[in-house]
């Protein structure tokens, strides 16, 4: 009997611990063929990670068979009491059951028990929530609207609109104002974080120089599709008396002022200490039109007003990776006023940069915008894929609470 039944049969004598009494009786009670042994949900619990540690395939089977059997009566802290034991003995059945009784709780039941809320593995919770709001959008959906009625996110929207329109709203309000009309480039234009001397900025600027202005002003008419469809040249292609420093980017160069990279960003100010013979620095983070834009918005002759959310998101991407604190702030402060201009593969973009800059604000209004967005939309996109477990839970938690 014993032979057949457990993975040690090759043993005569089997040393048990760290298992209670009671619980051996059991399950020896149930292998006993001369007892006649009903199991009930109590004991089937008790039973099954015996069963599952000792190999009993047919005991296991019948344990699984009745909690599967009271998942549907079962409360959320039942449920969650499965998932642990399911994911302790990797029993799919168990787990798959126990997570559609889950999708059935409000968000509040299922974190009534803050520590059986969070003994559950990330992986197996994301499945619960975002079943659950597949469950809610399908019931959304399937109720038909009340003639007349709008919902409050379409009477905000309006209101928004109403007031946009009011107030004389364009499509950059949201970018700083040192950033949307800085019509010289003097220290005060970029703030305290961007000290130049005076001297170097005069002999940029050449405020009476009539072929520079004109220059300054082809610069600041580049199209919107040219910056993003990449369809010109960079303006930086060319070298000029005043550049000072290349920027080598896919084997292509690109000319610009050391003073200004030094001064807006760490990561460039280290380059430029170690720069070689050729005054040459390689970077290796974004693409060649990339970082055209880039300099674009460092150098201080040109206006510096953000196209689009997916510019600006590119921006904030690269102001991370080389630290330039004035170009965050300014793409932080431009989606968290713009994002909902954007698609899902923009706003979860939004959330994980946000989140990997700790932009907590503008995380939050990623957050609300996902809400007006499907969850299979949500998860097709790149950004979402790449989230950590973290954050995404918190994301699929806000989605739930609104």
């Amino acid at each position: 009997m014993l032979c057949s039944d457990f993975k040690e049969k090759e043993i005569l004598t089997i040393n048990v611990e760290n298992k209670r009494f009671e619980h051996m009786v059991m399950l020896l009670a149930w292998i006993d063929p001369a007892v006649a042994f009903n199991l009930n949900v109590n004991e089937a619990e008790t039973l099954l990670p015996l069963a599952d540690e000792y190999d009993i395939t047919s005991l296991r089977q019948s344990c699984l068979n009745i909690l599967i059997n009271n998942l549907p009566m079962g409360s959320s802290e039942v449920v969650f009491r499965y998932l642990n034991i399911g994911e302790q003995g990797n029993m799919t059945a168990l787990i798959e059951a126990a997570i559609s009784r889950a999708t059935e709780f409000n968000p509040s039941d299922l974190k009534s028990d803050e520590n059986l809320y969070n003994s559950i593995s990330p992986s197996t919770l994301t499945k619960i929530l975002e079943k659950r709001i597949i469950k809610c959008e399908k019931s959304i959906e399937s109720t038909p609207p009340r003639r007349g009625a709008k919902s409050q996110r379409h009477l905000a929207t309006q209101s928004t609109i109403t007031t946009q329109a009011a107030s004389g709203f364009s499509f950059c309000a949201a970018v700083p104002s040192t950033f949307q009309e800085p019509t010289k480039p003097t220290q005060a234009a970029f703030g305290s974080s961007f000290p130049l001397g005076g001297a170097f900025l005069t002999t940029l600027q050449g405020p009476t120089n009539p072929t520079l202005v004109s220059d300054t002003e082809t610069m600041v008419s580049t199209t919107q599709k040219q910056l993003e469809e990449c369809t010109v040249d960079s303006i930086y292609c060319s070298s000029s008396d005043l550049t000072d420093v290349t920027i080598v980017v896919e084997e292509k160069k690109l000319y610009f002022y050391s003073e200004v990279l030094r001064r807006t960003s760490s990561v460039f100010s280290s380059k430029l200490d170690t720069i070689d013979e050729d005054r040459e620095i390689s970077l290796d983070v974004g693409t060649f039109q990339d970082l055209s834009v880039l300099l674009e918005y460092l150098d201080p002759r040109t206006k510096r007003i953000l196209p689009s959310v997916k510019t600006a998101l590119q921006l904030l991407w690269l102001s991370l990776e080389y630290d330039i604190q004035i170009l965050h702030e300014a793409c932080e402060n431009y989606l968290t006023s713009n994002i909902s201009k954007g698609d899902e593969h923009d706003v979860t973009r939004c959330i994980l940069l946000a989140d990997r800059g700790q932009c907590s604000e503008l995380k939050t209004v990623g957050k609300r915008e996902a809400t007006r967005i499907r969850i299979d939309k949500l998860k097709q996109t790149e950004s979402y894929k790449e989230f950590d477990p973290v954050t995404r839970i918190e994301l699929l938690e806000y989605k739930l609470r609104y």
